[in-house]
């Protein structure tokens, strides 16, 4: 929208702004998928759809279709199909109906403080923070739980199903 706005402010007539908006956005998201896919990714995704319902949850343009992975995944919710965006406590709840869990049952896993874990959290799911880099966490309620790598999820899951921390 801001891109077609900008073309019309430009000049360019409603037709062609709105071909020109489009066209772009298409090449923004060709880019958007040109991406490397941690190692770890397939492999733990397998053995989670072993044992969980999967779902992906975006405010992002990345789509798992795309990418290649949908086949692991229940649902995709991208923010825009429903113009509701993290940390917004609704997309979590569409998220959970979509998946048939409750928020008792349901984890998120995400690499932003806000918009993933305190969003999922104001939701009343437990939320796991995707650290890589190493990060100080700076906000003030901490993640349930913290991972480097994709890798250590399923013992993680593994550990609070059977009651342990």
């Amino acid at each position: 929208r801001v891109l077609f706005h900008a073309l019309e402010e430009a000049g360019y007539d409603h037709g062609q702004a709105s071909d020109l908006a489009d066209k772009s956005f298409e090449v923004f998201l060709h880019a958007r998928h040109q991406i490397e896919v941690f190692p770890e990714v397939e492999p733990t995704l397998e053995t989670l759809a072993r044992h969980y319902a999967l779902g992906v949850v975006t405010n992002g343009n990345a789509d798992v279709r795309r990418l290649g992975l949908a086949d692991y995944f229940k649902f995709a919710l991208c923010a825009e199909d429903i113009g509701i965006a993290k940390p917004d406590a609704r997309l979590f709840h569409e998220a959970l109906q979509r998946g048939g869990a409750t928020a008792q049952t349901a984890v998120h896993i995400g690499d932003h403080p806000g918009d993933d874990i305190a969003g999922a959290q104001q939701a009343g799911l437990r939320a796991i923070w995707f650290n890589p880099a190493g990060k100080v966490w700076e906000a003030d309620r901490l993640p349930d739980a913290q991972i480097r790598s994709l890798s250590d999820l399923p013992a993680l899951l593994a550990r609070w199903n059977a009651g342990s921390a």
